[in-house]
């Protein structure tokens, strides 16, 4: 079809200025640009060319010209707007995690289902090609019987967005090690039992100030503060875990785990 997807972004940080907002402009419409800090909105629809900017994610949903909703939020915010955008008959695509816990992710997944809408959350390996031919080649058994999976990550914390840090919703287990764990559960099936255990390491973290990255939008991509090295001068409590471990039982698998030091 020639006709365009009219597109919303609730969350305008990083991922949204650096992945979504330009694959928008150059494949869909983009309507509205929305983000709770005001001059942040602004400048990614400025940037981007959207029609308006907004603080208040009820006043996207509200829009009839809106076909579909990018949610690029803080990571405890994303069950909520999933739910809210549902109700509204919007479709969605969910920048990890869907939710920061199975009741909430329960509430969404049926929302979506009762309202009709297409929903797709990332990371999302089942729809890309190398990972559908993986899938193949495990259930066909080409390769035998898988035993064991392992997968470990690790990297710094991000130098932005106090949101990472909450003890609801924050910590690498959120941020990294849901890639693989995306992925062990495409290859091999949904989990029978999991475990897990975490420590927090560090009790306050360093960051840039949020104007940082709100001043840095703009079609070149943000001047990463990881890049450009601005001063940390925003302490934060260190509320999630910063490593974590998970061991998890698959319907295929006798044991698999993840091992995702941060």
């Amino acid at each position: 079809s020639n006709t365009k997807i009219r597109f919303a972004v609730i969350g305008c940080g990083d991922i949204a200025n650096n992945a979504y907002l330009p694959l928008i402009c150059e494949h869909a419409e983009l309507v509205a640009t929305c983000d709770s800090i005001a001059e942040r909105a602004h400048n990614s629809k400025a940037a981007w060319g959207a029609q308006d900017a907004y603080t208040e994610p009820q006043d996207v949903l509200n829009r009839n010209d809106v076909d579909a909703i990018v949610i690029s939020s803080a990571l405890d915010t994303h069950a909520d707007f999933v739910i809210a955008a549902s109700q509204a008959g919007k479709h969605l695509l969910i920048q990890k995690p869907l939710a920061v816990g199975m009741d909430e992710a329960h509430a969404a997944v049926s929302e979506v289902r009762r309202a009709g809408v297409k929903a797709v959350v990332e990371p999302s390996p089942q729809l890309r090609p190398v990972y559908r031919k993986a899938h193949e080649i495990v259930a066909q058994g080409v390769i035998g019987r898988p035993l064991y999976f392992i997968a470990e990550q690790a990297m710094g914390p991000p130098s932005y967005g106090e949101f990472y840090f909450r003890k609801r919703g924050g910590g690498p287990l959120y941020g990294i090690a849901i890639y693989a764990l995306a992925a062990l559960t495409h290859l091999f099936g949904p989990a029978k039992r999991v475990i897990g255990a975490g420590v927090k390491s560090f009790p306050h973290q360093d960051i840039v100030l949020p104007e940082i990255m709100t001043q840095s939008v703009s079609t070149e991509g943000y001047d990463q503060p990881w890049s450009s090295c601005p001063p940390k001068e925003m302490e934060v409590e260190q509320g999630a875990c910063d490593s974590t471990f998970t061991d998890r039982k698959s319907t295929r698998l006798n044991s698999s785990h993840t091992s995702i030091p941060y």
